[in-house]
C-alpha cells in the first residue's frame, strides 16, 4: 500500500477513541493551550484515563535480521523475518509510525519511517513495508536490518520505574483502540506519593503511577563507588501537592 505523511487538521478528537486508524501512530499535536498529544493505540488490554502508560519491548522476532536486495528509489520493500508467533505484528500496520533501521552491511546507518506495514501470519516471515521515503542507498542480502515499532503502538499501563514513558490517555479506551495520549503540559497524574509543588515526577511502581524523582546519584560501597541513575523526569507536580492515592495536577515533560 502506498500511503503519504499525514499533515493537517486533527482527525480525531482529543476524547474519542476509535477502532480504525485515522492518524499514523506517534503524530504529536498540540492544542491552543499548548498541550502536547501523542497518537496511540492500546495493546491487548485496555487503559484507564490518566494512568500513566508505556511502551511494550521490541521481539527478536523482528531484530538484526537479513534484508532482501532492493534498489534506490524504492519504497515498498518485502523483507524476511522470523515467524512471529503471537506477537503484534500479526496485525497490519503494527510497524505504521516506527522505523526500518539498517544496523550492519551495505547501507549501515540509515533509518527510515514506515508508513504501512502488513499483516504477518502466525508462521508467516514475510513483511511488506511502505517507507517515508525512496531508498537512497540499496540494500543486500548484506544488509543487517530492524524493524522498530512505534513506542506508542500496543501501549500499556505502566507497572514498573524502569520502563518508557508513553503518556496518559484522557479518558478510558478500549483494548486495541486508538486515543490520543498526553505528552506535554497540564494535565493529571495518579500519585504514588506525597510530592511538593515544583518537584520532578517520574514512573512510579504502583500500577499507572507517578514518583517523586531521585535523579542521579552515587552510592558508595566500600572504596568503589556505584552510580544508580533514576529514570528521566517526565512531570512537574503543578498547581498543588502530588497525594499519594489521588489524582492531582501535573506538567508533563515528556515532549
Amino acid at each position: 500500500m502506498d500511503r503519504k505523511s499525514v499533515i493537517g487538521p486533527w482527525k480525531q478528537g482529543l476524547y474519542d477513541i476509535s477502532a480504525a486508524a485515522t492518524e499514523i501512530v506517534g503524530t504529536i499535536r498540540e492544542d491552543v493551550q499548548g498541550n502536547k498529544y501523542r497518537y496511540a493505540k492500546a495493546g491487548s488490554t485496555g487503559l484507564s484515563a490518566s494512568l500513566q502508560t508505556v511502551a511494550v519491548a521490541e521481539d527478536a522476532d523482528w531484530v538484526s535480521e537479513a534484508a532482501s536486495a532492493h534498489s534506490v528509489g524504492d519504497r515498498t520493500l518485502t523483507l524476511t523475518i522470523k515467524a512471529p508467533g503471537a506477537t503484534g505484528v500479526n496485525n497490519e500496520d503494527y510497524f505504521a509510525g516506527g522505523q526500518i533501521v539498517m544496523q550492519d552491511g551495505t547501507a549501515e546507518g540509515i533509518r527510515y519511517p514506515i508508513l504501512y506495514s502488513s499483516a504477518v501470519a502466525a508462521a508467516g516471515t514475510s513483511i511488506t513495508i511502505t517507507i517515508d521515503q525512496p531508498l537512497v542507498e540499496a540494500i543486500t542480502s548484506g544488509t543487517e536490518f530492524t524493524l522498530v515499532h512505534s513506542p506508542y503502538m500496543a501501549t500499556v499501563i505502566s507497572a514498573t520505574a524502569t520502563d518508557q514513558a508513553t503518556g496518559v490517555p484522557l479518558v478510558d479506551v478500549t483494548a486495541a483502540y486508538y486515543y490520543w495520549s498526553q505528552t506535554g503540559g497540564e494535565g493529571i497524574a495518579f500519585g504514588m506519593d506525597t510530592t511538593a509543588v515544583g518537584q520532578e515526577l517520574t514512573l512510579g511502581t504502583d500500577d499507572g503511577s507517578l514518583s517523586s524523582w531521585l535523579g542521579s546519584f552515587i552510592i558508595l560501597s566500600g572504596a568503589t563507588p556505584v552510580v544508580s541513575t533514576a529514570q528521566p523526569s517526565m512531570a512537574l507536580v503543578s498547581g498543588m501537592a502530588m497525594v499519594s492515592g489521588e489524582f492531582t495536577p501535573v506538567r508533563y515533560t515528556i515532549d
